[in-house]
């Protein structure tokens, strides 16, 4: 099998994708994938090793986490609820140029800091990918968030690893009735669209959504168009963070591969246990 491989080795398993036809695929969901009946894996090229690291310094999702992990430094203080202090999120909007956001809660009395979102959200991604840790009522820089820069990969590693852990909307189970789905999507975004011969259109990726929430969830007829437009924001949403961190290119509607990508769709495919034809 090829799991059985380095995942960095680039060994020569086909010469010429054009001249390479491999048998169709039905996936079944026995992993995180869930592809398209008929799907082919094709050949797949990865990148150098340097050149993947070259990428994922450049990911602006990285230098945001690596931005936050020195900001945390030695430690900031954490309220009652493990959150980040009033004062300390104020401080963190302002180094890292947050935009303010105002969040009405249902309670008349309580209304969230501008940044506490961003916040929190900045807070648990780095937590879960190693850059920071949490000791008491204070956060703290781990080793690896004191060195993302000594080895790039490794951390891109974390953080991606992480993302898929925490997933974009429907995080902790908090997000809107289809967040999960939109979440349960994102290892096969990544690896139709760095693994599909042609660039996947997010217009396509929103419709397999909405046809699955109409499996899981009765709408009315008046309440389709909504339900579309809401799927189809946090479908962007997830596009975005994925390009953010270097895992798709968009294009308008059109999601292509990138290295990173290319690096992730042979992770997860081999993962799922399919062989993955490697091109020198």
């Amino acid at each position: 099998m090829a799991g059985e491989r380095h995942r960095d080795e680039l060994g020569p398993f086909g010469a010429d994708d054009a001249d390479w036809e491999g048998p169709s695929i039905v996936f079944d969901v026995g992993g995180r994938l869930d592809l398209p009946e008929g799907f082919v894996v094709p050949p797949l090229r990865l990148a150098p090793p340097e050149d993947l690291a070259a990428a994922a310094r450049e990911a602006p999702a990285m230098a945001r986490l690596a931005a936050f992990a020195d900001w945390v430094g030695k430690g900031r203080r954490l309220g009652e609820d493990a959150e980040l202090e009033a004062s300390e999120q104020q401080d963190l909007g302002a180094h890292l140029g947050l935009e303010p956001e105002e969040w009405l809660d249902t309670g008349d009395d309580f209304v969230s800091g501008p940044y506490e979102t961003q916040a929190s959200l900045l807070t648990e991604w780095a937590t879960v990918a190693g850059l920071v840790h949490q000791r008491g009522r204070k956060l703290l820089r781990t080793a690896q968030g004191r060195n993302m820069y000594a080895d790039p990969l490794a951390a891109w590693r974390s953080a991606f690893d992480a993302l898929l852990e925490l997933g974009v909307v429907g995080l902790g189970g908090n997000g809107p009735p289809w967040g999960e789905t939109v979440d349960a999507a994102i290892p096969d975004v990544i690896v139709l669209a760095n693994a599909a011969r042609d660039p996947l259109a997010l217009s396509d990726v929103v419709d397999r959504l909405c046809a699955e929430e109409q499996e899981l969830l009765t709408f009315t007829g008046d309440d389709d168009d909504a339900v579309r437009e809401a799927i189809g924001e946090d479908a962007s949403v997830m596009v975005n963070r994925l390009s953010e961190l270097g895992l798709v290119l968009q294009d308008g509607e059109a999601l292509s591969g990138t290295p990173l990508g290319t690096w992730a769709a042979v992770r997860l495919l081999e993962e799922d246990g399919l062989d993955v034809p490697l091109l020198q």
